[in-house]
């Protein structure tokens, strides 16, 4: 016969392992205080606070696993003064999408310009003639 621990023992246990869960979410932890201190620089730029506050708080734990918060400050900034987001409502999902990219120097608008200079290069048409439906074939 199975030994069965007695449901109230789970049961505690349970609630033990959600205070503990709870307890990693704390704002008043240095990770909370953290993320206290990106919300009210973004909100004062916003001027106002956004709907999704849960799912920013969140993705603003994850990029403080390895971002410091003026980097995540700044991305911001950098991605909101693009002509893209002018208007628009960046989240701060979208900036922890974009953060890596955007501290470590290959934002959109650095990029924009290495797609320009490829599409002004031309290409030596002599290797290449008509193919069977209108499209160009390499010899």
């Amino acid at each position: 016969q199975l030994a069965k621990t007695p449901r109230p023992t789970l049961y505690k246990e349970r609630l033990k392992k959600d205070k503990e869960k709870k307890d990693d979410k704390n704002l008043s932890s240095p990770i909370g205080e953290k993320v206290k201190e990106v919300f009210l620089k973004i909100d004062k730029i916003r001027g106002y606070r956004p709907p999704k506050r849960k799912a920013e708080a969140a993705a603003i734990i994850r990029m403080l696993k390895v971002y410091i918060p003026d980097q995540i400050i700044e991305t911001y900034e950098n991605l909101k003064s693009d002509n893209f987001w002018q208007g628009k409502e960046l989240f701060m999902m979208t900036v922890e999408s974009q953060i890596g990219a955007v501290i470590n120097g290959e934002n959109r608008r650095d990029n924009q310009a290495t797609r320009d200079a490829k599409r002004n290069t031309k290409q030596d048409s002599s290797k290449y003639t008509g193919g069977k439906y209108g499209d160009f074939v390499k010899h």
